[in-house]
């Protein structure tokens, strides 16, 4: 069987037309790039077919021009075959092909950080290759394929019943390859202006504005020493920027800023420099002369701070100060702090064994592993399972959340929770082969129930998810889903409005080994864009929950519902319904996956407790 390729294209060629590896679906190109970015073994196919300039809504409307393609390209092909049953077969299956391509209902890649075959997704959506086999009669070989090989090219799958498939069907293992595309990552970043030229190491959100501190001396590709912010989709800088190492930002006025870390003026070092819109000024701590901060948080435009140093002055360690209306020294550290958090008790963590706590009428002393947290007038700490060195901290609810340097055997941690005296690690040595050191310095709430991880951190084979440097974890599962294949470490993140901004020391995003895209050290999540497919369904629930049986659907209309199905924790259907509201008493008590399936082809999986 030989089909339709009139041209094959050296992979030299690919290599250097590095440009179709990564069009966007709504970019206006030739629409055979259009179609190699989607699926590369376009690149056999001579493209002479394929000049006019295109562009699409989204990439469900370019895959299904891709199998359309496809189908019209398969039956022009010259087929040689000496079974007029397999050719009758073959041409039904194109007939299948084209409705699967009208329907638009195409897998979801919900764990890779690149585009990505899926034989079948988590919401049970088959690719084009496994859907012409199901719809064949043959579900068990897409079954198989996805229990095994699900994330793998056609090529590269292992199946001698899909090689029987071919032959009884007409198709070549090289046909159902240049149908099989890839599927884009549920999440799109792009940079943020022209970002800047060294590394964004801190950030902060107020009101509708982001404020980024870091080593760099140039912002928007225009001159700016370290410091400046982001509104209106724009870059500016505060006034020159400022000379020096920055840790913390935060708000001054409608148009200052407040940085922490080591500024020079006149000979003297300074903790803390203020800019008030058109000048900077510095601030001292009294009796701390020539003090270095190494975490800072601010509040108030400056009314409330909190602040770590080191001095000449202060022997072996450092210590911590507040600022409310006058200095107030809270600790001395034997050590180093590197994080600070206040919004539910006092805590900060870095790398020490002890702290003295100086602001009571009697200082005393009290055991630390890396951290303390202030509990009801006493201070807390863990004895295993903390990080070696903590840089970040995260309070949500009665949990605290410490990231850090995960140093080395088996205790290893990068990222534990601490809850009622207790460490329980979530990131650690013992959970991932990971040959490289790991490290989170940053963490953000992104729900109740899940939160961002950045730093260093290597791909997490346990898990069967790709990615570098930037993750989501969901603790109601405990798992961690990286979501971005970025260079170098991430350092920070802030929410602006709903959207998430990272920065760090990246300076590419690595879609592919033959494709990267630059990014400098400032990103956003485009939710808008990488997140369409779920925004019908992120806003469903289920209620009340738990429930002695009655169950009823929220965030969708009765018209927009196909199907309700719960499963038990065997996987097995144990009740289906078409409304939205559902009785069933007669259950057994326990854990139901409840799976409403949408009209328009979504799906939403909740958990659902019956008592």
């Amino acid at each position: 069987m030989k089909i339709f390729y009139s041209a094959i294209r050296l992979f030299l060629v690919i290599c250097l037309t590095t440009n179709i590896w990564a069009i966007q679906a709504k970019s206006s190109a030739k629409l055979y790039d259009h179609l190699v970015d989607v699926n590369k073994n376009w690149s056999k196919v001579d493209p002479a077919f394929f000049q006019e300039y295109v562009r699409f809504h989204n990439d469900i409307d370019r895959i299904q021009r891709h199998l359309l393609e496809v189908e019209n390209l398969l039956r022009r092909s010259n087929v040689n075959s000496d079974s007029p049953e397999a050719m009758q077969k073959r041409s039904q299956m194109l007939d299948v092909l084209h409705v699967y391509a009208l329907k638009g209902k195409f897998p979801v890649n919900t764990h890779h950080s690149a585009r990505q075959p899926y034989f079948i997704d988590e919401f049970g959506t088959h690719c084009a290759v496994g859907y012409l086999v199901k719809e064949s009669g043959f579900p068990e070989i897409s079954l198989a394929i996805s229990k095994t090989q699900n994330y793998a090219y056609v090529a590269q799958i292992q199946s001698k019943e899909l090689l029987q498939w071919c032959v009884d069907f007409g198709f070549t293992l090289d046909e159902l390859a240049l149908i099989q595309p890839g599927y884009p990552p549920t999440q799109s970043y792009s940079q943020v202006g022209g970002g800047t030229n060294g590394s964004v190491t801190c950030s902060k959100t107020h009101s509708n504005r982001l404020y980024i501190g870091g080593n760099f001396s140039e912002l928007d590709s225009l001159p700016c020493l370290n410091v400046g912010f982001y509104e209106n989709n724009q870059l500016s800088c505060f006034g020159n920027g400022i000379s020096g190492k920055i840790i913390g930002i935060s708000e001054f006025g409608a148009n200052g800023v407040i940085v922490a870390g080591e500024f020079e003026s006149n000979g003297t070092i300074y903790p803390i420099a203020k800019y008030d819109g058109s000048n900077w000024s510095y601030v001292a701590i009294p009796s701390v002369p020539n003090a270095k901060a190494t975490s800072f948080v601010c509040t108030n435009n400056g009314l409330d701070m909190k602040i770590s140093v080191s001095s000449p002055s202060i022997i072996g360690g450092q210590e911590v100060w507040f600022f409310i209306g006058s200095w107030v020294k809270l600790a001395f550290v034997p050590g180093i702090v590197h994080a600070m958090n206040f919004d539910y008790s006092s805590i900060f963590g870095g790398h020490f064994d002890s702290v003295q706590i100086t602001n009571a009428s009697t200082p005393y002393w009290v055991s630390a592993n890396n951290f303390v947290v202030a509990n009801n007038g006493n201070w807390e700490s863990a004895s295993t399972w903390v990080p070696d060195t903590v840089f970040t901290i995260l309070s949500q609810g009665n949990s605290v959340y410490l990231g850090g340097h995960a140093g080395s055997g088996s205790y290893g941690t990068a990222l534990c929770k601490f809850l009622n005296g207790v460490a329980q690690p979530l990131i650690s040595n013992s959970t991932t082969s990971s040959p490289l050191p790991l490290v989170v310095k940053c963490l953000s709430k992104y729900s109740e129930t899940k939160m961002f991880v950045g730093g260093q951190l290597e791909p997490y084979p346990l898990f069967g998810t790709y990615g570098k440097n930037l993750m989501m974890y969901d603790l109601f599962n405990s798992t961690i889903t990286p979501i971005a294949l970025l260079d170098s470490t991430v350092l920070t993140v802030s929410n602006v409005q709903g959207r998430y901004y990272f920065g760090g020391d990246f300076t590419k995003y690595e879609h592919s080994p033959l494709y990267s895209m630059p990014l400098n050290h400032l990103i956003v999540l485009d939710e808008a864009l990488g997140l369409t497919v779920f925004s019908k369904i992120k806003s469903i629930d289920i209620y009340p929950n738990p429930s002695p049986g009655n169950l009823k659907i929220s965030g969708i209309q009765s018209h927009e519902l196909k199907t309700i199905e719960i499963f038990n924790t065997q996987g097995k259907s144990v009740l289906k319904s078409e409304d939205m509201q559902i009785d069933a008493p007669t259950l057994e008590a326990g854990i139901y996956l409840v799976r409403i399936n949408l009209q328009n082809g979504q799906t939403a999986q909740k958990r659902w407790v019956k008592q």
